[in-house]
């Protein structure tokens, strides 16, 4: 399946919390992110840092789960995303995910980057790690190879 019709539908512009799996040595290691869709491409594009950042530099095959509950905790629907991961220095597409998490999650644009993290403390909080010298998140795009969709 491709990120197109029903599953692009749920997935664009709305607030959902989903979590990134990255392994390295047989270690998985899965951790909350905020993410938006490409425009145009089977993609999607976060922010993060610590430990997520290191496994896929080291590993850029990821999964991403996604699901949307009802605040009983009633599951509608989950996606399960799997891809390949990259770091992309593109100051110009940093700014345009910046705006579009700040649009879709309701985040102050100034701050966006920084706390693209779903944990709520940033990207910088994740495991105790550093994402480098800048102290942001670094802008990753994840290309998504195959996508299942569940509804219940």
């Amino acid at each position: 399946m491709e990120l197109t019709g029903s599953l692009r539908d749920r997935l664009d512009g709305v607030a959902l919390s989903a979590h990134l799996a990255t392994a390295v040595d047989d270690r998985p290691h899965v951790a909350p992110v905020w993410f938006v869709l490409d425009d145009g491409s089977d993609a999607l594009w976060l922010f993060t840092g610590g430990r997520k950042l290191d496994n896929l530099r080291r590993n850029p095959r990821v999964a991403l789960s996604v699901e949307s509950a009802d605040r009983a905790g009633n599951v509608d629907w989950q996606a399960t995303l799997l891809g390949t991961a990259r770091v992309v220095d593109d100051p110009e597409r940093a700014a345009w995910v910046d705006r579009r998490l700040s649009e879709t999650y309701g985040m102050n644009g100034d701050d966006a980057g920084a706390e693209a993290d779903a944990t709520g403390k940033g990207a910088v909080a994740d495991d105790a790690g550093s994402d480098g010298a800048d102290g942001e998140g670094a802008l990753v795009r994840v290309d998504v190879r195959t996508a299942t969709l569940t509804a219940f």
